[in-house]
């Protein structure tokens, strides 16, 4: 997690390199980890760690974009380059209105630190109780349990800038038997939600 300080110090980088008329630099992060079970039995652990950058630019009412995940200097000076030549030789657009200007913009609390923390150990606890349940229950089950942080921030050159970070977890399982199958799957911003209250590292058999 990059966290609002930063991002706010990478978007305004993006804005001062820019040589176009506006600028706009939305940025879109997420760390993703997934605890895989099958056969009622874990399998794997995965984890996946990406910034993505998206940057419009404006000249006149030519409006180019690029797109990068190379948040270096040099990465972000080619982004640049690419979103300001597509607006060069793009035709004007009549009904761009320009850019947005600084609005309020409401806080919404969707971080919940407990998941954002949330360790594979942690995870393969409830993945415990719906595969015991399965084979009590003489089934067999797969599936995957999911816990996730994803932030989005966009800033442009008017003054313009809003960030949200939030936090997601999934339980996805399917229980079969030799003749029949059932689906379910939940899906929260918290942990202990999912869990029946309990929480990822309080979650047990």
């Amino acid at each position: 997690m990059i966290g609002r300080t930063q991002i706010d110090i990478l978007l305004k980088q993006v804005l001062s390199l820019s040589s176009a008329d506006e600028t706009e630099a939305v940025l879109l992060g997420l760390e993703e980890q997934l605890t895989r079970f099958a056969n009622n039995t874990i399998h794997q652990h995965v984890a996946e760690d990406n910034r993505y950058l998206v940057v419009r630019t404006a000249l006149g009412r030519r409006v180019g974009v690029g797109a990068t995940n190379d948040l270096t200097k040099a990465g972000l000076e080619r982004v640049l380059e690419s979103a300001i030549a597509a607006a060069r030789i793009l035709p004007e657009n009549p009904d761009f209105p320009g850019l947005a200007h600084p609005v309020a913009v409401p806080e919404v609390t969707a971080f919940d630190e407990a998941t954002a923390g949330c360790s594979p150990a942690e995870r393969a606890q409830p993945v415990d109780i719906v595969c015991r349940r399965a084979e009590e229950a003489g089934c067999i089950a797969a599936g995957a349990f999911r816990t996730a942080i994803h932030e989005w921030a966009v800033a442009n050159s008017h003054g313009l800038f809003a960030y949200h970070p939030i936090t997601l977890t999934d339980l996805t399982t399917v229980v079969m038997t030799d003749d029949s199958s059932g689906f379910a799957a939940d899906i929260t911003g918290r942990c202990k939600q999912l869990t029946g209250g309990r929480g990822c590292h309080r979650a047990g058999r």
